[in-house]
């Protein structure tokens, strides 16, 4: 497994189907949430990921590049483990 390491706006096209990753929304507030997913669809504006949350509920949720700009200190995209980066 790769170190983690959190991901920008910019880096958004490394994000590859199969991806591993750890999205964290609304960090260090009242409403924080962290999924453990795996990317399926990447189309470099955006990508979507499967996940299963801590109560075991599997869901479908997407991250764009406008969520990363208006949301840069809530919002923590890490690289769990590789893909074919």
């Amino acid at each position: 497994m790769n170190l983690l390491k959190e991901i920008t706006i910019f880096d958004l096209n490394k994000i590859k189907p199969g991806t591993k990753v750890q999205v964290t929304w609304y960090k260090e507030t009242e409403m924080e949430y962290t999924h453990n997913g795996e990317v399926i669809i990447n189309n470099g504006e955006k990508f979507f990921y499967n996940f299963i949350d801590k109560e075991g509920h599997v869901g479908h949720c997407h991250v764009n590049a406008l969520d990363l700009k208006n949301y840069p200190g809530s919002l923590t995209v890490e690289i769990k483990s590789g893909g074919d980066q």
